[in-house]
Parts: C-alpha cells; structure tokens; sequence
C-alpha cells in the first residue's frame, strides 16, 4: 500500500505541476490497483478506492478559495477541452469547473468515465481506456 500510495502522490505532483495529462495519471494510479477516486472541491480532498477495497485520501493542494458559481455545462465543456489541448494547467482547470458550478467529480476507471456533479446537475464524459494496466 504504501508503494501505491508513493506512486498516487508523485503522479498527482505531476499533474499539479503540468508534467502529466489525466490520462497518465488514470493508467499510472490504476497499475497499482486504484478503481476510482473522487474529488471534493468544497473541502478541496481527493479519495482514491482500490480494487482490495482499501481506501486512501490525499488532500486537494489549492492555494486559492473556490469560487462556485451556477451550474453551467457550456463553461464545462470549455474548460475539459482546453485542459485536455494543454492550453491550461490542472490547477487552473479545477478553479474554472468550480467557476462552471462544479463541487466534485468521480473518475470511475474501469467505466472509462468522468462524472461532474454541480448543485444542480451532472455530466458524464468518457475517456479512452487503455488496459495497460489490467
């Protein structure tokens, strides 16, 4: 456990850091056995599940206070896709989704997808599954 609970934090870091995409950070954390993980942006956490049903939560590192707005899918979908084109940075991407309404997200790996939930509604995006690592 604790080797995968090394290799989540230095993908995270990686991440924070612009050096890794999403799609990185879902094959590197899943090859040690992560199913899902859930992000709270409210008290800025993020719980990663495990396949042996273990449980493990790191904390979001965000400098900045949240500033949620209404629940807008179109402002979303712009921020997924210029986080996914590189043009903005994982950090800036979790201030523009709580801009959009969004207060958490799960990332569910063997579904392939993404679930964005704001106070008053939800979107699914689904990504491409690589099975590297089952």
């Amino acid at each position: 456990m604790i080797d995968a609970i090394n290799t989540i934090k230095a993908s995270l870091k990686k991440c924070y850091e612009n050096d890794s995409d999403f799609l990185e950070h879902v094959n590197k954390i899943a090859a040690v056995g992560v199913k899902a993980y859930k992000v709270n942006l409210r008290n800025k956490s993020i719980t990663y599940y495990f396949t042996d049903d273990s449980i493990h939560q790191e904390e979001l590192l965000m400098p900045m206070a949240f500033r949620f707005g209404e629940f807008d899918q179109q402002k979303l979908a712009n921020a997924l896709e210029e986080v996914q084109k590189k043009i903005i940075t994982y950090p800036e991407f979790l201030e523009r989704i709580t801009i959009a309404g969004i207060n958490r997200y799960g990332v569910f790996i063997d579904e392939a997808k993404v679930i964005y939930y704001g106070e008053r509604g939800s979107v699914t995006e689904y990504f491409p599954l690589s099975r590297k690592h089952g």
